[in-house]
This record gives structure tokens, sequence and C-alpha cells, in this order.
């Protein structure tokens, strides 16, 4: 052993200077063999830098199970075909011994990366979030992080990932980012969550999800009145709106302008509403309203004879009453 222990160190060097990796990779390992402990572990992750054989991994754990470096390696070569394993020499490595400290973020990325793979959320999710401290500006991995919280129900932590990447996300993503928030928030805190829509409409001046947001309870009660008539416009005329929603807003529109004052804005806002085709129960309810307040004692009774056998053919308790009520009126 002894004269084998000198030459192979020389075997080594003659195999790189003709060019042969492998054969230098397998002298590596052969003198990794008749060393012990991480002195052992270190020659055999040598020969496999040098040998690309990933058999010398095999050996540095043989000699030092614990031996990071060799851990991290044999978990990339196995990410792909064994994900529960490379996810078991991740988290060993992460534990073990001599891991460099720049080489720690990698490690935790392809951890959670295995354990995703290997359906362990959980995992996938705590190695994920180490990785985020460890590498605050990565976008993309908080945005991973984000749809780990997400499949997971988890609420707060999805809060805090966005909260993060507020200052992150670019383009159409920091809009989703804003309005994500927002809906997260508007429970406990509306008038926080309104001010962040407004920072995803400020970003996308036509953003449907924004405007919804902003044009209905509880952040529209943070919104002063004129705006969220103007914002109720627009909602209406997104091209991602429905007919249906389109009228909605308009209706709102016009009970808000009515309510503020502007019978003629309200008046507008009605016909519009009515030009889509939708003549919704609160519509025709608000007509009636904005005829009696202009004098129009037929177009009153009109609307109130179709708010009527509306309720009659939805059943409603007061439909017999209603339809009195608009008999007297014609």
């Amino acid at each position: 052993p002894a004269s084998a222990s000198d030459a192979l160190p020389r075997l080594v060097a003659l195999r790189l200077a003709a060019g042969d990796r492998a054969g230098a990779g397998a002298a590596l390992v052969a003198q990794a063999r008749l060393a012990e402990g991480a002195d052992a572990a270190r020659l055999a992750l040598q020969a496999f830098a040098t040998g690309r054989d990933p058999a010398a991994l095999d050996v540095a754990l043989e000699k030092a199970p614990r031996f990071a470096p060799a851990l991290a390696r044999r978990a990339a070569l196995r990410a792909a075909a064994d994900p529960r394993g490379a996810l078991a020499d991740a988290e060993g490595g992460l534990a073990g011994e001599e891991l460099p400290g720049d080489e720690r973020p990698a490690l935790l990325a392809l951890a959670a990366r295995a354990a995703a793979a290997a359906g362990d959320g959980a995992a996938a999710r705590r190695h994920l979030a180490a990785y985020c401290e460890a590498v605050p500006d990565d976008d993309g991995a908080l945005s991973r992080l984000a749809a780990l919280h997400r499949a997971a129900a988890a609420r707060g932590d999805l809060a805090r990932v966005l909260e993060r990447r507020l200052a992150l996300a670019q383009g159409p993503d920091a809009v989703r980012v804003r309005i994500e928030l927002s809906d997260l928030v508007a429970p406990h805190d509306p008038a926080r969550a309104a001010r962040l829509a407004l920072d995803a409409l400020a970003l996308d001046e036509a953003s449907p999800d924004a405007l919804r947001a902003l044009t209905t309870a509880p952040r529209s009660a943070h919104v002063p009145a004129a705006d969220r008539a103007a914002l109720l416009a627009r909602l209406a005329a997104v091209a991602a709106a429905t007919p249906a929603e389109a009228a909605r807003a308009l209706v709102a529109r016009a009970r808000l302008l009515a309510e503020s004052g502007d019978l003629a804005g309200a008046e507008e806002s009605a016909r519009e509403a009515g030009r889509l085709g939708e003549q919704p129960d609160d519509l025709l309810e608000l007509r009636a309203r904005l005829a009696d307040a202009r004098g129009d004692a037929p177009e009153a009774a009109r609307a109130l004879l179709a708010r009527a056998r509306s309720a009659e053919a939805q059943g409603e308790p007061q439909a017999a009453e209603r339809l009195a009520e608009a008999g007297l009126r014609a």
C-alpha cells in the first residue's frame, strides 16, 4: 500500500499530461480508497471532477457520509431520474459538512425542485423559502414560491411573498402581484387594498381586475364617489367585460350619479345600460325613479310594469303588489 500511495499521484499526473481524464479520475479513485475520512472524500470528489464518473461520488460518501460537496453533486446527477433520492442527497448536503457558503443557495434551489418533482410540497416550500432568504432579489424564485403557497392555501405566507415582489415584479406580473395582494388584504385592510388596486390600474389603465376591485365592496368605499363613477364607466367599456357585467357597471354608475344629484348623467348611464340589451331589476327600478324625478309618468309606469313582470316570473312574494302599483301608475 505504501508504494501504491506513492505511485498513484504520479500516475494521475501522467494521465492528465496525456489528456486521459478518465484514467486520471480512476487513479484518483484508487488513491481515495487508500485514504480515510474527509481526505479520502476530497480525493474522490477530485476524481469525479476529473473523470466525471458518478461512482467516484459513491466512494466519497462511503468514506465520509456527511461530506456535503459530494452529496450536492450526486443530488444534481439524480434530480431528473430520481427526484426523491436527489432530495435526500440535497437535504443531507445542506445538513452536512464542508459545504462552501457560496454553494448553499444553489443546493437549496435544487432541493426545492427535487421536492416539487417528488410531490413533497411542504419540503419544496421550505427549501425555496430558504433560497429566497439567501437570494432576496430573485423574483422568478419568489414567483415559484408564491405558486407553492397558493397551492397549499397558505394565505399568510402568500401575502408575505407578494409583499416582497412589489418592488421586483415587472410588466404584467407587477399588475397581477398588486391585484392578488389587494384581494388578500381586502377583508382586513380595505383601504390598503384599494391603494394596491389603484397602483395596479396606474400600471395598466385597462386592467379589468383592477377596475372590478375598485368598484366593488369593500374597496369601493375607499374610492371617492366621482372617481368611482369614472371607474365604472371604464369597466363597462373594457373589452373583457361581458354585456351583463357592462350593464351592471353602468347601472351602478347611474345610481351613484343619481345619489350625487347628477340626474342627467344618471339618465345617460341608464340608457347605455339598456342599449346593451340587459334589463336587470335594479335598472328597471332606477329607470322608474329617474322618470319620476323628471315628471315622466308614462316612462315610470312602463319601468314599474316591466319590473313587476320580472318579479312575477321569478316568483317574488311581492309580485302582485308590484303589478297593482304598475297598474295604478299606467
